[in-house]
């Protein structure tokens, strides 16, 4: 299956509005999390929680730009054995849940106040 990529939509922008040095950043960088940390005030990303279903953009994304955490549903992007680090480089999701609910429930219950 093929699917249009962010290039063709950033060189219609570009085009649009007579721009040519644009930067596009997202997941898996580091500089994505570290800009996402920056926008919500965060300085120590410890104690941040990622909780996503794709093993690396989310899992690997998160835990390599220093968050504390990183769950893994097995919802959407999800495909059985993602959890076991293949795709990872050997880095492994802190916990593996079937909803959004479950990693909700597991974060209330191990909140420590930070």
């Amino acid at each position: 299956q093929l699917s249009l990529g962010p290039g063709g939509f950033v060189s219609l922008l570009e085009q649009t509005a007579a721009v040519t040095h644009t930067r596009v950043i997202g997941k898996p960088s580091r500089e994505f999390y570290n800009a996402a940390l920056s926008v919500v005030g965060v300085t120590n990303p410890a104690h941040v929680v990622m909780v996503g279903d794709d093993v690396v953009g989310d899992v690997k994304g998160a835990l390599d730009a220093g968050l504390g955490r990183a769950l893994l549903v097995k919802t959407g992007k999800y495909v059985h054995g993602d959890e076991l680090g293949r795709k990872t480089e050997g880095v492994l999701p802190t916990l593996t849940v079937d909803s959004i609910v479950e990693a909700v429930d597991h974060i209330c219950s191990t909140f420590d106040g930070l």
